[in-house]
């Protein structure tokens, strides 16, 4: 299907229905990057320093075993733990929260999307104001904003 859209603009669905893609922006993510998981704590904080000098951002992982979740499970306190860690270390501007719920149902607290409205509430209440404005939200529409223009 990824290569009708990216080959196309457009994907056909079995009973002939066409959905175009001319105005949609695809945002493909990878776990590339988790080798460095393997390399200790200071490999990991070098990478989101350097993320953060280039005005990039990162996408939080709902895996638990991204997270450290106990016992397989990711709870919401594990997700605002992890944000935090990645603020301390990178800055606020270098989290975004945002998700294609990869791992939902497979570990994770909240059973499907109503569940962001807790998580958002969460981290309002651990961050406030301009920080959590920036991780929910204002992060990835500035990465959008600046590679639509």
């Amino acid at each position: 299907i990824l290569l009708q859209v990216l080959d196309d603009g457009r994907i056909t669905d079995s009973q002939g229905r066409t959905v175009d893609f001319k105005n949609t922006i695809i945002i493909m993510t990878s776990n590339l990057g988790s080798q460095f998981l393997l390399d200790g704590i200071d490999a990991i904080a070098a990478e989101f320093k350097k993320l953060a000098e280039k005005g990039g951002v990162m996408g939080l992982n709902l895996g638990p075993e991204f997270v450290g979740a106990v016992e397989g499970v990711t709870r919401l306190e594990d997700l605002v733990a992890q944000i935090l860690h990645i603020r301390n270390v990178g800055g606020a501007e270098v989290l975004a929260l945002g998700s294609d719920f990869d791992g939902i149902g497979c570990g994770l607290e909240m059973e499907d999307y109503s569940g962001m409205a807790r998580l958002c509430e969460m981290i309002e209440k651990r961050f406030g104001g301009d920080d959590a404005e920036r991780i929910i939200s204002g992060n990835a529409i500035r990465v959008l904003s600046d590679i639509l223009n």
